[in-house]
């Protein structure tokens, strides 16, 4: 199973563009921005978080300090 293969699967940039805004609208606050992606392994677009793994670890420390 590849990492993606839970992923919404988007024919088109445009389309991916529209579930973010979409997804956006419906949230108070979002830590990471989102951004799409092409999927090489599905020859469609995703959507995910635009910084790496090791980035959004180092923000859900300093988000949630008080948990230590």
């Amino acid at each position: 199973m590849k990492d993606c293969d839970y992923k919404v699967k988007h024919k088109t940039q445009e389309d991916a563009l529209k579930a973010i805004n979409k997804y956006l609208s419906q949230i108070v606050m979002t830590v990471d921005p989102l951004a799409p992606y092409y999927c090489h392994n599905h020859k469609c677009y995703h959507v995910g978080h635009s910084t790496n793994r090791e980035q959004r670890k180092d923000k859900w420390k300093i988000m949630n300090w008080w948990k230590d």
